[in-house]
């Protein structure tokens, strides 16, 4: 599952059931009981102890604000079956009491959103009944709430019908290619895009090392079949697996890795091991994880005072944990394979150079 493009700031929430055990089928549309921002709404849902936290928030002024990875369950609406198979979205009003009234901005922002939602989780149509069994549903039908507010829950049909209208359109006027590429990530190693599959994969059967991709970055040509130990490989950032008989996973985000051992769990799906480049165990992968095989690995730039990074893995230079870790950062301070990092003059951590990608 991937997340929405349209997010304009993160603050992830320790309130959570990683991952969700259901696919995406609902959106669930909340309304703030506020005039708040979405780094406000973000704060409320960081305490443990408060038990809350949604997918997504649409801020007073319009920005898209993420606090729970889509793999991911939010809790939202009071009901752990609904936000399983849902993704939530707070909405901030612009006025307090009253019909507890949404701007046309945060309106449209949150069509845009259900649209975006929709598309990537193949949802074909967003159904409001009225009832839970729709697949646009709201707090007020898990709990004794007014959640979302009268103002609101009066636009829920209009909002399904606008969202139905856009997907309709955009099923009408993009035409599914078929990218041939190295891999998804390498846009510039592309040597061509085609609309019949046949077309992409005679491309590929001229070009060794290349692959045949669908709209969604799924390996359709050639089919990965069997892995080997020694395979440099590219994964999703999806579950992976702390051990071989791990019943619960942890996530990680998309990387290039080597594979070091293969097994096969009764109880789980296949799985390999994989390493980083400082060969430091990832975990246990999901076979279907894995997109390419021998992917080549680029040369990693050299880090300067001033150069703009990412960090890889949320770890500071001191093994403490580092919250924002998938922020950029301005190169500080370099002294032998400790940088400082932070933002503007300010600074956030130290970390590792391996540790840093240069953007």
């Amino acid at each position: 599952m991937s997340n929405s493009s349209l997010v304009q700031y993160v603050l992830i929430s320790p309130n959570s059931t990683n991952p969700r055990k259901k696919p995406i089928t609902k959106i669930t549309i909340h309304h703030m009981a506020g005039k708040l921002s979405v780094e406000t709404c973000g704060r409320i849902f960081q305490p443990t102890s408060r038990r809350a936290s949604s997918n997504y928030a649409v801020g007073i002024d319009g920005r898209i604000g993420m606090y729970v990875e889509e793999k991911n369950r939010a809790w939202t609406s009071s009901s752990s079956a609904n936000d399983d198979s849902a993704v939530t979205i707070e909405v901030a009003n612009d006025v307090v009491g009253g019909n507890w009234h949404v701007s046309d901005l945060c309106l449209e922002r949150t069509i845009e959103l259900c649209v975006d939602i929709c598309k990537r989780n193949n949802i074909k149509e967003l159904k409001y009944t009225g009832d839970k069994n729709g697949s646009l549903t709201r707090h007020n039908m898990f709990a004794a709430t007014s959640c979302p507010g009268p103002y609101l829950q009066s636009k829920f049909p209009y909002i399904a019908d606008e969202v139905n209208r856009r997907l309709k359109d955009a099923s009408k006027s993009v035409k599914a290619l078929y990218r041939v590429r190295v891999s998804w990530d390498d846009e510039k190693s592309q040597l061509g895009a085609f609309s019949k599959l046949d077309n992409a994969k005679a491309l590929v059967d001229k070009n060794k090392g290349y692959f045949v991709y669908d709209e969604s970055g799924k390996v359709v040509y050639p089919i990965i079949k069997e892995l080997a130990v020694g395979n440099i490989v590219m994964f999703k950032g999806t579950t992976h697996y702390s051990n071989a008989n791990a019943d619960r996973g942890f996530t990680v985000r998309p990387g290039v890795a080597k594979i070091t051992q293969i097994y096969k769990n009764g109880r789980h799906p296949y799985h390999v091991v994989s390493v980083d480049s400082s060969s430091n165990v990832h975990g246990w992968v999901n076979k279907e994880d894995i997109t390419d095989v021998n992917v080549p690995v680029a040369k990693k730039k050299v880090i300067k005072v001033g150069d703009k990074v990412k960090v890889n893995k949320p770890v500071a230079y001191d093994g403490k944990s580092l919250r924002l870790y998938y922020q950029t950062y301005d190169v500080l301070e370099i002294k032998s394979d400790r940088v400082v990092i932070g933002k503007g003059k300010t600074v956030t951590a130290a970390v590792n150079k391996d540790n840093l990608t240069v953007v």
